[in-house]
């Protein structure tokens, strides 16, 4: 008799735990990923939050980027369905670059800034059936945008981002002081470049494939589809003429619909939710490439936010300006 494996026991065709209803869920209804995680808090594998194993947890966002006058400017909503643990964090380069970056401590992402007003943010590309077989995904991505901020010019950042293991997965605006780009990649394909000009309007990118149709969510996913192509088009309305970084937070917390819908900027969906259940808005994120300034917003209810965490050493004279707000909702 043959050795039990994966294979054999059709475990590598297995969609999700849920047996007939092909559902990620437990017996009695309950999301698998917190079953495992509360259960293995009570055997005693892991003591903190923090010590959860990484998995690829859906993460859905609004990324932008634009002018406030002739100041290059990059924002973020971020999107989770499980609370984040973070921080903000200010670090040298192993050859003495600063940079700030929102450090998620439960999937080890990071995105953030340099003192070369090198500025990068990402969207993800996957679809909820691609994030239930990516483990690491986040922890991979993040990897990736750390060794672009490393870099002192932004030709060099986008070198790394588009061709370091494989290249940064998903929608990603980069940017210095002076030029900004949009880099869109989605696995088993070449990276797809663009410049952009912030001075003619603002940028937004979500969860569906702009150059490559086949990649995030699609016309087949009816409202999720629907929702991903509505807040591209209702951020890039509404920022046209913000005058600073608060405008910006102000536009992108906007709820055009009822306070529950998916469809909004500014999320609040119920677990109970048919469509994107459970998905909040987390933290924002407003990056002044030209100013050096970083700014970061987070909402108490939903993020276990742990400040800033300053790993420069002693007597460093910091390049770029952080600032923190948070609010309940």
């Amino acid at each position: 008799m043959p050795i039990a494996n994966r294979k054999n026991l059709g475990w590598d065709k297995a969609k999700g735990r849920g047996y007939m209803s092909g559902k990620d869920v437990t017996w009695d209804g309950k999301d698998v990923n917190d079953h495992i995680e509360n259960w293995m808090k009570d055997m005693g594998f892991f003591v903190k939050e923090v010590d959860i194993p990484k998995s690829g947890r859906l993460d859905e966002c609004i990324i932008v980027g634009g002018c406030i006058g002739t100041n290059f400017v990059l924002a973020k909503n971020r999107d989770r369905n499980i609370p984040p643990v973070c921080s903000i964090v200010r670090k040298l380069s192993n050859k003495g670059t600063e940079m700030v970056l929102m450090y998620d401590k439960r999937t080890r992402y990071v995105e953030g800034m340099n003192e070369h007003g090198i500025g990068i943010l990402n969207a993800t590309l996957m679809n909820e059936e691609d994030s239930a077989v990516r483990s690491g995904y986040n922890h991979r991505q993040g990897n990736i945008i750390h060794r672009a901020l490393c870099c002192n010019s932004l030709d060099e950042a986008i070198g790394i981002i588009t061709t370091h293991s494989g290249g940064l997965e998903g929608h990603t605006i980069v940017s210095d002081p002076l030029r900004m780009f949009h880099v869109e990649l989605s696995a088993g394909y070449k990276a797809h470049v663009e410049q952009l000009d912030p001075t003619t309007g603002w940028d937004a990118r979500t969860n569906h494939g702009i150059h490559y149709a086949e990649a995030g969510y699609m016309p087949r996913d009816g409202r999720i589809y629907l929702s991903s192509n509505y807040r591209k088009a209702v951020a890039e309305i509404g920022l046209n003429g913000v005058e600073n970084e608060k405008d910006i937070f102000s536009v992108m917390r906007q709820q055009h619909n009822d306070p529950a819908s998916h469809l909004n900027m500014h999320r609040r969906v119920p677990k109970d939710a048919e469509e994107h259940p459970g998905f909040i808005t987390t933290s924002q994120i407003c990056m002044n490439l030209t100013d050096l300034h970083f700014l970061f917003h987070g909402y108490d209810d939903y993020i276990d936010f742990h400040d800033i965490e300053d790993l420069t050493p002693e007597g460093h004279q910091p390049k770029i300006k952080i600032t923190l707000s948070n609010s309940n909702d």
